[in-house]
């Protein structure tokens, strides 16, 4: 059989999978996972930024972020700024921004890869491959930047592809340096390859353009220089890679993606075929298609040698990985053979594991996991007026949204709080403390589930403990340990 001859039947099944994709990602969008803390970490400061008028920060432990907000580049606190003007703050609608921003990058890079003269087939594989991805997954509904660094870099590429090199791209490559530290090496490549493609005044829009959002922010911020550099510096260096060359290199080869890919093993290898195929494209670097390879080879020498290796950094280098090596299997004309099941089967298993076992969760675990349920349990034992702290349980920033007199910190960086400024407060935990309980929360859930823990470890709210801190010595117990920083 040859595939490449099925086009109709390829389109199809891949426009049903993102049907699929979409509608139960709307279904247990509020219900897998449970409110975390890089959720509201980055939707902390948008609030505050609602509420004084200023993007400042109790929650993030940078010093000086109390008083400026600048620990982190802005693309993701400007969204849910916006989202918040015009949505309630909960969950569902916080979230869908970019649920519809991951959906929406999927299309793109299937017409991308069309685009760049792939197969119908190979297009709709391509883009289940990056779709169904363990880490892809997981980001499309738990609002880190990797959602609105992925949807930038595609509209980056289909305009480049389309010709369209000036003022736009600019914009649009602006705005992916203040998505995140880790997207620079990759707006600077994009952007030597506009000088080095385009003619004089093409070269002029571009700059124009890639220079407007950061003078922006750097005017929005007046100017603060120090105080930037200070909080980022701040902030790089927990997230920076460390020790010898040799173990930055096996850590960006093999430790980030182990153990957390044991369900999709492939990837480990596939990543070593992917840089292979880009590091082989540089030869022609001078011609405008090999771009994606020039991004994904020598941004990955910056991102090995100064990056982390966490693997939620993985997905946009996932995509322009795949982008690369794209080219290569266009030309081709798959004929199916028998022993292509080997390797089908078990693929399409690994894929589907991490999304159909995620979703069944959010399905039988609909009580346990309810934000709005666990919310009106906060509401029924904490009074309204007095000047209250909340510590703990992230669900915690979704209860103070809306409260003016109430003030939201994790466990992890309460740098930022004082007990003496506050009538009241309160800890609200999953884990025991030896204090009488105010409430314990217990939805119930379903039976079975309890003799699967491992299958309910992305959490629920199932047991969770409100405490009411009654003392400087209480709760020093609990933000002590976390000092100083």
């Amino acid at each position: 059989m040859r595939v490449a001859d099925n086009t109709r039947g390829a389109y199809r099944i891949f426009y049903l999978l993102v049907g699929v994709y979409l509608l139960l990602g709307l279904i247990n969008l509020a219900y897998v996972p449970v409110p975390w803390l890089d959720e509201t970490a980055n939707l902390e400061p948008a609030i505050m930024w609602h509420r004084t008028g200023h993007l400042i920060s109790k929650g993030w432990p940078n010093p000086g972020a109390d008083k400026a907000f600048l620990s982190y580049p802005p693309a993701i606190h400007v969204l849910h700024y916006c989202n918040l003007a015009i949505s309630p703050c909960t969950v569902f609608r916080i979230r869908l921004p970019f649920l519809l921003l991951h959906t929406g990058s999927i299309l793109l890079l299937y017409f991308l890869l069309r685009k760049l003269g792939s197969a119908t087939w190979l297009a709709a594989t391509v883009s289940a491959l990056f779709m169904f991805d363990k880490v892809v997954f997981e980001i499309s509904k738990a609002a880190r930047s990797e959602t609105l660094e992925i949807f930038l870099l595609l509209l980056l590429l289909h305009l480049w592809f389309a010709g369209k090199r000036g003022f736009i791209l600019g914009v649009l490559c602006g705005a992916l340096v203040l998505t995140h530290l880790k997207e620079w090496p990759v707006a600077g490549l994009i952007a030597l390859a506009a000088l080095y493609h385009n003619a004089p005044k093409i070269k002029l829009a571009f700059l124009a353009g890639i220079v407007l959002l950061p003078l922006w922010y750097l005017q929005f911020i007046h100017w603060d220089i120090h105080g930037l550099y200070q909080q980022w510096f701040l902030q790089s260096t927990e997230h920076a890679a460390h020790g010898s060359v040799l173990q930055r290199i096996l850590d960006f080869l093999f430790t980030r993606f182990w153990p957390v890919y044991k369900e999709q093993p492939w990837v480990i290898p596939l990543h070593m075929v992917l840089l292979f195929m880009s590091c082989a494209q540089l030869r022609h670097w001078k011609k405008t298609e090999t771009l994606p390879a020039i991004l994904f080879a020598v941004g990955s020498i910056a991102w090995m040698l100064v990056l982390g290796p966490h693997y939620r950094y993985w997905p946009p280098m996932y995509l322009l990985g795949l982008l690369s090596a794209a080219p290569y299997l266009s030309q081709k004309v798959l004929r199916w053979k028998p022993w292509m099941w080997g390797i089908t089967v078990p693929v399409a298993a690994g894929l589907a594991f991490p999304f159909v076992t995620r979703h069944t969760l959010g399905l039988v675990q609909r009580e346990a996991r309810d934000p709005q349920a666990a919310l009106a349990f906060i509401e029924n034992f904490i009074p309204r007026g007095p000047k209250t702290l909340l510590i703990g349980a992230e669900i915690g920033q979704y209860y103070m949204a809306d409260k003016p007199e109430t003030e939201f910190s994790t466990l992890l960086y309460p740098d930022h709080f004082r007990f003496e400024d506050y009538q009241q407060v309160f800890l609200l935990t999953d884990k025991p403390v030896r204090w009488k309980a105010l409430a314990i929360y217990n939805p119930g859930e379903p039976a079975w589930i309890r003799h699967y823990p491992n299958l309910g470890r992305a959490g629920t709210f199932q047991g969770m403990v409100l405490y009411r801190i009654q003392s400087r010595e209480q709760w020093d117990s609990i933000a002590r340990p976390f000092f100083p920083r």
